[in-house]
């Protein structure tokens, strides 16, 4: 089987990875090696998911001038003296907001590949800084070195496992760090003697980085898929040589593994879960209601089983069954409910009118944080600045273009129906049918919606504003009608009862007001 300090199947980049630690020895502890070398492979892992993943194209517009120098090979053209700044200034602040920075760029949903590898990026580099005992002189070394991996390396394997592998045999492992590794090979030839199933339960409570458990689940879906991703390209040589063999990819080497006899479960027919698999592969739409009534959405194996027959389906043939349709939209958004673009829930209005000099007119204001609309005053037309204004409607959507990003929104109540606002609150029908009006408030009121809207608004400080269009291809998310119902009563009623604080709030006041009268 070999030497159990080999690691990878393609010794350059063990040798690479080698000679990271080496460089970066003097630069602190073996968990702060194993930090500086994670960061800048991410990086640049990231740059070449940039220039070859056709998922991540959206992205590519957020690095044209001038952030093209917070891109990994760009600190190649960074002076000695410059290196540890430019990380610790420039890059490392900004991939730790990349979420949102990648919103801006967006005009589409992040698609969920995409928001993983971005999540991981922010939790990677929030608290990033590499200190001074990281030499300049060294920095630009390990950057070259970095430079070497092949990109179809860094792109098709884990290789931040690998670096941290690497890291627990450079460092002696149990002796430095309190840990012990499996190398890949040795691991995946025990995987491949036990031959689990998808109804096996494994127990790996010294579990580390899951080796085992990944290996397990990749060792059960080849036997379903048979499409030679496992053990894949990490593997020894002579355990490939033993699954080509086979003629299957999986070794014989348990009798009777791959399908166990089935165990009875409540509510589900008694068949093996690749059974079930297999019953959903080759699944048109129109059938596919019963092959998923047999999965457990509640267990997560099963669950991604549905997750990969929606996906790999065109959205237009699901279009055509609603069901599946919603949950595909679920699974896409990884949310509890389907998110659904603004714009097909509001319309755009637009009532222009000319102002009459001797006429009184209502002007309203939006109040911060969803809590409602007011009048602002009265005035003749003849006092107010320009020629005309947008008169409002009882039940329409308005909000501040300054203040969006502090939940600015409200629904014009009927005392102030043809109020007029001007074009700093843009105003819109809502489209009922989809969406309660007073829940779509709601949903906009919410900290988890207005929060994430500062990074979309521009303008000069003090006055950024959103443009409306960037609104309206923003999504929410939209309970089924059957939920709709409930949610909506429970709000109205939590409305009321802050209406009713509100008017004994200021029955308080009177009463201390009259205290004070002479």
């Amino acid at each position: 089987m070999g030497r159990s300090t080999v690691h990878y199947a393609d010794s350059d980049t063990n040798n690479i990875l080698k000679k990271l630690h080496k460089k970066l020895r003097p630069a602190g502890t073996p968990v702060q090696r194993v930090e500086y070398i994670i960061e800048l492979l991410l990086l640049r892992i990231f740059e070449v998911k940039l220039k070859q993943d056709p998922d991540f194209k959206q992205l590519r517009d957020l690095f044209k001038a001038p952030n093209d120098k917070l891109l990994f090979s760009a600190l190649y053209t960074v002076g000695n003296e410059r290196l540890l700044p430019a990380l610790n200034e420039r890059l490392f602040p900004f991939y730790a907001s990349i979420l949102s920075q990648a919103r801006k760029v967006y005009k589409t949903n992040l698609g969920q590949k995409v928001q993983d590898q971005l999540v991981l990026i922010e939790e990677v580099f929030k608290n990033s800084n590499f200190t001074n005992n990281v030499k300049s002189g060294n920095l630009q070394e390990v950057l070259a070195l970095i430079g070497e991996i092949d990109e179809d390396r860094l792109s098709k394997t884990d290789l931040l496992g690998d670096a941290i592998e690497s890291a627990l045999s450079e460092t002696g492992g149990t002796k430095d760090m309190g840990l012990h590794r499996t190398p890949d090979h040795i691991r995946q030839f025990m995987v491949a003697m036990i031959a689990p199933t998808f109804d096996d339960s494994i127990f790996d409570p010294a579990c580390g980085t899951a080796g085992f458990g990944f290996d397990s689940y990749g060792y059960v879906t080849e036997a379903i898929r048979r499409d030679g991703k496992w053990p894949g390209p990490k593997a020894h040589p002579e355990l490939t040589a033993v699954f080509k063999q086979s003629g299957t990819g999986v070794p014989p080497v348990k009798s009777g593994a791959g399908v166990p006899p089935a165990k009875s479960r409540a509510g589900s027919p008694c068949h093996s879960l690749d059974a079930r698999y297999a019953a959903l592969k080759d699944c048109p739409p129109g059938k596919a209601h019963s092959a998923l009534a047999m999965l457990d959405v509640q267990d997560s194996l099963e669950f991604d089983i549905a997750r990969q027959y929606l996906m790999a389906y065109p959205v237009e043939e699901l279009a055509k069954h609603d069901q599946l349709s919603t949950l595909r939209k679920i699974i896409e958004s990884g949310a509890r409910y389907p998110r659904v673009r603004l714009g097909d829930l509001l319309r755009t209005v637009s009532r222009r009118v000319s102002l009459q000099p001797d006429r009184l007119y209502r002007l309203v204001t939006v109040r911060l944080y969803g809590k409602g609309i007011d009048v602002r005053g009265e005035m003749l037309g003849g006092d107010l600045k320009g020629a005309s204004r947008h008169e409002v409607k009882q039940g329409d959507l308005v909000f501040s273009k300054i203040d969006v990003r502090n939940g600015a929104f409200g629904i014009i109540p009927a005392e102030l129906d043809s109020a007029i606002v001007t074009s700093e609150f843009p105003t819109f029908e809502v489209c009922a049918g989809k969406c309660p009006p007073e829940l779509l408030l709601a949903l906009l009121t919410s900290p988890q919606f207005y929060l994430p809207m500062s990074d979309q608004v521009s303008g000069a400080s003090g006055r950024r504003r959103i443009d409306p269009d960037l609104f309206l291809n923003m999504t929410v998310p939209i309970p089924p009608a059957d939920d709709r119902v409930p949610l909506l009563g429970r709000i109205l009623e939590l409305r009321g009862l802050d209406n009713r604080a509100k008017e004994l709030q200021a029955e308080i006041t009177g009463a201390a007001d009259s205290i004070w009268e002479k």
